[in-house]
């Protein structure tokens, strides 16, 4: 198996996977109190869109950079598709990439795509 994880990890991380309730809840007061860490104040070190994959045949819609030169037509293209205010447009733009819309059907992700392509954005579609 090749992953970025070392092997150490990976054998403590399927322990921790394979505990019990039991076993978890005796793990966060050890942790609490042997090593000071409280598992409920942790933050994770990688933010998962919290949106879940879609069903078959759906696609999200992901703005992921967009050409300088032409922000503004990007901008206004946002707003019209999104009912967008502007500082919102402008946000969605400068704070890519980020999910712009979905679950949505395949041929629908495709023509929006086309249009915010044609805006200046570059454009993913993810199952």
């Amino acid at each position: 198996m090749n992953t970025p994880w070392p092997e150490a990890v990976r054998e403590l991380g399927d322990r921790i996977a394979n505990l019990t309730v039991r076993e978890a809840a005796q793990l966060a007061a050890y942790l609490r109190s042997i090593v000071a860490i409280d598992p409920s104040e942790c933050k994770p070190i990688v933010m998962v869109d919290s949106k879940p994959t879609p069903p078959v045949g759906e696609r999200l819609v992901r703005l992921d950079r967009y050409d300088p030169a032409r922000k503004i037509q990007l901008i206004k293209l946002l707003r019209e598709m999104f009912q967008l205010g502007l500082y919102e447009a402008k946000e969605w733009v400068e704070s890519g990439p980020r999910v712009v819309a979905g679950p949505l059907a395949v041929a629908e992700a495709q023509r929006m795509k086309q249009r915010l392509e044609a805006a200046g954005a570059t454009v993913t579609l993810s199952a």
